[in-house]
């Protein structure tokens, strides 16, 4: 059976919350949006069906159960009414109830419900059909929950069947791991564990299990590289190796029937995430389901859209998309997966060149609006990345007409928000006329790059924490090869100008020659670098990696661009940034 439909209701953050189910999803959306809630509510529907159904006299029969929070396995929690939504049990004189259905692809449903009874968990269960045969039914079904992964032990003994289950229920695999793989063993399903192993670790040339009942206290579980001498304890092994036996030593045992994993992706590099998804993709075609919490865009990005849930804002949306627009819109520039769905619900996107511009951005919007106001920001634009500057190379009527066909023909019109590198344009003003309106906002940056905002002295020396009371060598030392660097930057500079006037040539079509540009560049400069050498200075390939290159030379420290962003405070960056955070913040509907 699969699982078509879930209702919640009253379970931890939802109070509320219907969600349509594939054989494949991931679930995707920010910190606390509800992604490892709606596994719990699957895995807490999984436990109160099989303590409600119980065989008497070789019939199977519904009974309510009242359950401790010792044994309260499924959802460990330090009170009872910490599972209902604001931990609220009763509402106008009654009992609040967390009722979770589950409406299966055969259209039968099935109500679990718990209750609080004296400070104890009271559960039962509704079927649509109590007939034997959809009992039988439902008594073969099963749900797995694998939580976020946690490291093995160094030992582990052998274990009854009670507390192996115990710990499974308790969602602790990890800690009796080498028990399941003993199972594997006994069942004489070891080679199938190693084939599946094998197609992600090709060097992997045995799996040894071995414990004796009469002689041994601890199993021992051993692998054999090719090309190393000799056998290591899987303890030993790497965490993409111990994670793969983790998933898939319990899915070979236990084979539920929905597999549902939180983070799987944790500690893999993108190429095992790679593998890991098409292992998926095998047990889905086993007839499997599997539902994957994931924050990882390594492995959305190799996802169909249609299979990515996003649960921002506790709304479920899946993305529904032209695929061939996707196509077109990713060769002309990357739109994440997981920001597809706040396209969908917001219709606005904010365009910048590239990933680090976006950090940047982030830190000086934060600064200067704070970070609360920025994270409702954050949670109500979709970023883009042009893969260059977008008013240089890119056609941005075009980008956004797709964006509109690909999410929707009708409703209020996309927005799109262009924050671009000036790249030594000699005429922002002009540039920006230039450029096209409809639906599109610009900022373009004064300065010559979003990175001439991190060139200020004092910043970087609250950075490297050079105090007043310091020798004052060491201020003058950084202060005379900051400014030194930005005067060295100036034929860079030269050179971006006479690229940028060659830009303006090729536009307006000007018959300029190679000289001309060069007199043009250098008048331009020799005009304004007195006033504005922070703002012309190359501060991305020359200053700021100098003065990396100075201080290690001089042992006096190290810092990153982006850490220096962090360290401006909000009076350190200009007003045309702060003008900036306020637009964004209205672009995205806030009121200030």
């Amino acid at each position: 059976m699969r699982v078509k439909k879930v209702q919640i209701e009253n379970f931890k953050r939802f109070e509320s919350l219907t969600v349509e189910l594939r054989s494949f999803d991931c679930l995707v959306g920010a910190n606390n949006s509800g992604k490892t809630t709606l596994l719990q509510a699957l895995a807490l529907f999984d436990f109160c069906v099989h303590h409600c159904l119980n065989r008497k006299n070789g019939t199977l029969e519904l009974r309510r159960r009242t359950i401790s929070p010792e044994d309260f396995y499924v959802l460990p929690v330090t009170n009872p009414m910490d599972i209902w939504t604001d931990r609220k049990t009763m509402e106008g004189g009654k009992q609040r109830r967390v009722n979770i259905t589950v409406q299966f692809e055969n259209q039968t449903a099935v109500t679990a419900t718990v209750k609080l009874d004296y400070n104890r968990f009271g559960v039962s269960i509704a079927p649509s059909d109590e007939s034997p045969e959809a009992l039988t039914q439902l008594t073969a079904f099963r749900m797995a929950y694998l939580p976020v992964f946690s490291a093995f032990l160094p030992r582990e003994e052998r274990r009854l069947s009670a507390a192996i289950e115990d710990e499974l229920g308790r969602g602790r695999v990890h800690s009796v791991i080498r028990n399941l793989l003993l199972e594997i063993r006994n069942q004489n399903r070891q080679d199938d564990l190693i084939a599946i192993l094998r197609r992600s670790f090709p060097a992997l040339k045995n799996l040894q299990i071995e414990f004796d009942e009469v002689t041994d206290r601890y199993i021992t579980v051993t692998y054999h590289e090719q090309g190393r001498p000799k056998d290591f304890d899987i303890f030993s092994a790497g965490s993409g190796f111990q994670q793969f036996l983790y998933l898939f030593g319990f899915v070979l045992l236990r084979r539920p029937s929905v597999i549902l994993l939180d983070e799987p992706d944790v500690h893999l590099h993108g190429s095992l995430q790679a593998v890991l998804l098409e292992e998926f993709k095998r047990l889905v075609s086993e007839g499997k389901q599997v539902l994957v919490a994931t924050h990882s865009r390594d492995l959305i990005t190799r996802v169909s859209p249609e299979n990515i849930l996003s649960l921002d804002q506790g709304d479920p949306k899946r993305l529904a998309l032209a695929f061939d627009i996707y196509d077109t819109l990713d060769r002309l520039g990357s739109i994440d997966p997981t920001h597809l769905a706040l396209i969908q619900a917001y219709r606005r996107v904010v365009l910048v060149e590239d990933r680090t511009d976006r950090d940047f951005l982030s830190v000086f919007c934060a600064k200067c609006l704070g970070p609360e106001v920025w994270q409702q920001v954050e949670r109500r634009v979709a970023f883009g990345y042009a893969k260059g500057n977008p008013w240089k190379q890119h056609d941005l009527v075009r980008l956004r007409q797709l964006l509109q066909q690909m999410i929707a023909v009708t409703g209020p019109a996309l927005e799109v928000f262009v924050v671009a590198d000036r790249d030594y344009h000699p005429d922002v003003e002009t540039l920006r006329q230039s450029l096209p309106s409809e639906h599109l906002h610009w900022h373009i940056w004064h300065r010559a790059e979003i990175e001439n905002y991190l060139l200020h002295l004092p910043a970087v020396e609250r950075l490297l924490q050079i105090r007043d009371d310091q020798l004052t060598l060491d201020h003058e030392l950084l202060k005379n090869e900051f400014y030194r660097l930005i005067e060295a930057s100036k034929n860079s500079a030269n050179d971006r100008l006479v690229q940028a006037f060659d830009e303006i040539r090729k536009r307006s079509k000007e018959n300029w020659d190679a000289a001309t540009m060069a007199r043009m560049a250098l008048e331009f400069l020799e005009k304004h670098w007195s006033t504005q050498r922070l703002a012309l200075a190359d501060a991305k390939d020359v200053v700021l990696p100098g003065l990396k290159r100075w201080l290690q030379e001089n042992g006096i420290g190290q810092f990153s661009d982006k850490k220096l962003a962090e360290t401006l405070s909000s009076q350190d960056l200009p007003e045309e940034v702060h003008d900036l955070a306020r637009r964004l913040a209205r672009f995205a509907g806030l009121t200030l």
